[in-house]
């Protein structure tokens, strides 16, 4: 199956994940066997590492577009105080 949809061979997903230590190629958490997703490029088709499920549909869901989640970091951090810690203060007060 790997080679048929992602050109690789085995050994050669088994030496990604090696790079990766083992982990999600983006959040770093420790891939599932049966469960990881091999991550590639829908224009070129090449392979750019191996995704936890998570990470792996929401890169899809932003369409693979940097712009799309920089946009998205921007606004989870609009939502940060300055200690790094909770909510703004106008975010909380507009709740309670």
């Amino acid at each position: 199956m790997l080679r048929k949809k992602y050109g690789m061979t085995v050994l050669e997903y088994e030496r990604i994940k090696r790079t990766q230590n083992g982990c999600c190629a983006v959040c770093l958490d420790l891939l599932v066997e049966g469960k990881a997703h091999v991550d590639h490029s829908h224009v070129t088709n090449k392979v750019r590492g191996i995704l936890c499920p998570n990470c792996n549909q929401g890169l899809g869901n932003f369409r693979d577009d940097p712009q799309r989640l920089i946009q998205a970091i921007k606004y989870l951090l609009s939502f940060i105080d300055v200690d790094g810690i909770g909510l703004l203060n106008e975010q909380i007060d507009k709740t309670g």
